[in-house]
């Protein structure tokens, strides 16, 4: 089949013009390929962008940490699904059960989900925190799963490989900074930290899809999980 570009979103066309098959070779001399790995998946999947916060001894793993908030925002709508941890959970023994529920309720809405450094971060931790409350969380190969991570750091040069840095590079704007005094004050249940964690949150999924149309189609589409 043949391929208009004309007819292509600027992120297919970067993938069209860059990205290379399963068989290792350009979609542009593989365009069937192009069709069933990108258009299609693009068509048919429902993607969402993914990011939490955490705080604790180690703030990145599950058994030492607590989950105070998440967002996930529609792949190209400006729909969000998020959560943040409550007070009177923070003062009982459901701690961050609730809003871990919450969680994976809302991440079984989609096919695919997008992250950065969720591959080692976002979800072992929920996974984690879901054995534990003996939630059902996706099993393998029930949704799909791209770390951008991995492509800024195998296909890219940066001298630190976070979404700040990559961000910051591209022009891509929106990445708050960090007071970690007001995650110490979230975990006592400090609702104005709360809301500020919360706020923090919200612009990392809104900039994490705009580097992953810029970045993607620049490695092989896999079919990895969460």
């Amino acid at each position: 089949m043949k391929i208009n570009p004309f007819n292509l979103k600027k992120s297919e066309l970067q993938q069209y013009m860059t990205g290379y098959c399963k068989h290792r070779a350009p979609y542009q001399q593989h365009p069937n390929c192009f069709k069933n790995e990108i258009l299609n998946e693009n068509k048919c999947l429902r993607i969402g962008i993914l990011d939490i916060e955490s705080f604790g001894m180690n703030s990145l793993k599950a058994n030492t940490g607590i989950m105070l908030t998440y967002f996930i925002k529609v792949y190209h709508k400006n729909k969000f699904y998020s959560g943040k941890i409550k007070q009177k959970d923070l003062r009982s023994n459901n701690l961050d059960k609730n809003l871990i529920k919450q969680l994976i309720k809302d991440i079984t809405k989609f096919d695919k989900i997008i992250t950065y450094y969720g591959s080692r971060f976002d979800i072992p931790y929920i996974r984690t925190k879901a054995v534990k409350y003996n939630f059902k969380f996706p099993l393998y190969k029930y949704i799909l799963h791209k770390d951008v991570y991995y492509t800024i750091k195998h296909r890219f040069s940066f001298a630190r490989n976070s979404l700040k840095s990559a961000c910051s590079y591209f022009g891509i704007k929106g990445k708050t900074n960090v007071n970690y005094n007001h995650w110490i004050k979230a975990v006592t249940g400090n609702q104005k930290s709360l809301n500020y964690v919360y706020m923090h949150n919200k612009p990392d999924v809104v900039i994490l899809e705009k580097l992953y149309d810029k970045v993607n189609g620049f490695e092989y589409n896999s079919k990895r999980s969460i």
